[in-house]
């Protein structure tokens, strides 16, 4: 990828910046640097200095989830780099879409495939696109569905562009599980319940169960109706709940997910839950109506 071509500008991005002047005064106390600085944390704004990538969270679905932070890094972004999957799908895109007038878009695709070459290739040219607006001092956020540290396309594009020298922070936001459990009116953990949060991979194997917890399923998609014969064969069904495209316009909330109708192409933004089999088969703490 384009490293060498932008890595001597990019250097000058791993200085401190100062806040923005409109953020609240803090009186800050220095204290002599050890002899092995630690990483500057991220700021508590953007930076007005050397451009910087900012991976922003914006949240499962529904625009009003959007963070007061996601708002202001997208504001003093005048790039905005939005995945896409193929197939129409830039869901990111749409939640933001009304914060983007005057920017400049830049379209990522993001191919889905299992070919490691294929995806690859695909995070050199983003991180190629975005380094180039950050060696002329333009700051790029790259928004990605629910939260940026779950199971997003930043990571590997940030890997790319870190390596080129310039700075990238993340901006959190609401997972879809999180957002999921509320809609379905559900306790993920209580107490000292342990939680597990596992991809579902071909055919719908998921792990078998070695410990009680909540367990969250992600990446279903077409594999909802393998996932629901496996958690029915492992008694995981009872209280298991699905919410499918989460806080967008066909959403789609089973609060028993052994009943919920599965169409030939389940969606593929499908979240199953599983709470701990203790607390699913304790009527008084199993959830569902107040």
């Amino acid at each position: 990828m384009g490293a060498q071509r932008v890595a001597s500008r990019g250097a000058e991005a791993t200085a401190s910046a100062p806040a923005v002047p409109a953020a609240p005064a803090v009186r800050v106390t220095e204290a002599a640097p050890p002899a092995t600085a630690p990483a500057a944390p991220a700021p508590a704004v953007p930076p007005s200095g050397p451009a910087a990538l900012w991976g922003v969270s914006v949240g499962p679905g529904d625009p009003e989830l959007l963070t007061l932070k996601a708002v202001r890094v997208l504001e003093a972004s005048p790039v905005v780099a939005v995945p896409d999957i193929g197939h129409k799908r830039r869901t990111a895109y749409a939640i933001v879409s009304d914060r983007l007038q005057g920017k400049t878009v830049l379209d990522c695709a993001t191919p889905m495939v299992s070919d490691p070459s294929v995806t690859a290739a695909a995070y050199d040219a983003i991180a190629d696109r975005i380094c180039a607006h950050l060696a002329c001092g333009r700051q790029v956020a790259y928004v990605v569905l629910g939260d940026a540290t779950v199971y997003s396309t930043y990571g590997y594009v940030r890997q790319r562009v870190a390596a080129c020298g310039f700075a990238t922070f993340i901006v959190p936001g609401v997972t879809s599980f999180c957002a999921a459990a509320a809609q379905a009116n559900l306790m993920l953990c209580e107490g000292s319940e342990r939680l597990l949060i596992e991809p579902v991979g071909k055919a719908g194997a998921v792990d078998e169960p070695s410990f009680d917890a909540t367990r969250v399923y992600m990446k279903v998609g077409r594999h909802l109706p393998a996932l629901r014969a496996t958690l029915d064969e492992r008694g995981m069904l009872e209280g298991a709940a699905m919410v499918a495209n989460c806080g967008l316009p066909d959403e789609e909330v089973h609060p028993r997910f052994a009943d919920a109708v599965l169409g030939e192409r389940p969606p593929y933004l499908s979240v199953v839950i599983a709470p701990s089999p203790v607390r699913a088969h304790d009527p008084k703490r199993a959830g569902g109506e107040a």
